[in-house]
């Protein structure tokens, strides 16, 4: 379903509950023009919202193309006989700017490099990406992807201090300065920053809503 905190969305109140086929048909068109940016759903179908995503890794939706999908689902309540409603576009596109704001703050990835020594990691499942290198293995986490990010954060740096140790290597950063207990925990500091951030307009990381607002 559409979601007001990630997309402009239009309710459409039909007069009676039509099939879902037919509402679909009428709003492929829609569904062509902006492909994987806008989605449909209802509940009782009846009420039926459509949505448009405001922000994505790629920036801001631009006023010209709000209009557009405005004017379009305009064009399929007429079809379907639909009662509209819709909030003011300009209010819309401030909030989008303040999200996207938010998201370039909070699109981050931390990577943690084991090298030296003869690593050869057997990690199992994790919730961090290992990545290998010529001197040894970089461990990642796409913050805003990552469910849990304080545990996951942990479970990677615990892995990072237990590959070195076992094979004779160094933790380091992307600037080669080597992490200790200290600066591993200022670390995990700012990615509850950033997971405080994120949360407080009601997006988890690694939750569907952040998986499509940082697509």
């Amino acid at each position: 379903m559409p979601d007001d905190r990630v997309d402009y969305v239009i309710d459409l109140k039909l007069e009676r509950p039509l099939v879902a086929a037919l509402v679909l048909e009428a709003w492929r068109p829609i569904e062509q023009r902006f492909a994987r940016r806008v989605l449909l759903g209802t509940s009782d179908g009846a009420l039926w919202r459509a949505g448009l995503q405001l922000v994505s890794r790629a920036g801001i939706v631009s006023e010209a193309e709000l209009i557009e999908f405005r004017s379009g689902v305009e064009t399929l309540g007429a079809k379907l006989e639909a009662t509209l409603s819709a909030p003011e576009m300009r209010h819309a596109l401030e909030a989008a700017r303040e999200l996207d704001r938010t998201c370039a703050d909070s699109d981050i990835q931390v990577a943690l490099h084991v090298i030296g020594g003869n690593i050869s990691p057997e990690l199992g499942e994790q919730p961090f990406q290992v990545v290998r290198r010529e001197d040894g293995v970089t461990l990642m986490l796409d913050v805003a992807h990552t469910p849990d990010l304080g545990r996951s954060y942990e479970a990677m740096a615990r892995a990072g201090r237990s590959l070195a140790a076992a094979h004779g290597g160094r933790l380091v950063d992307d600037r080669g300065n080597a992490l200790d207990e200290r600066s591993l925990a200022a670390i995990g500091a700012q990615l509850e920053a950033v997971r405080q951030a994120l949360a407080g307009r009601g997006i988890e990381t690694g939750s569907p809503l952040a998986q499509r607002l940082f697509s």
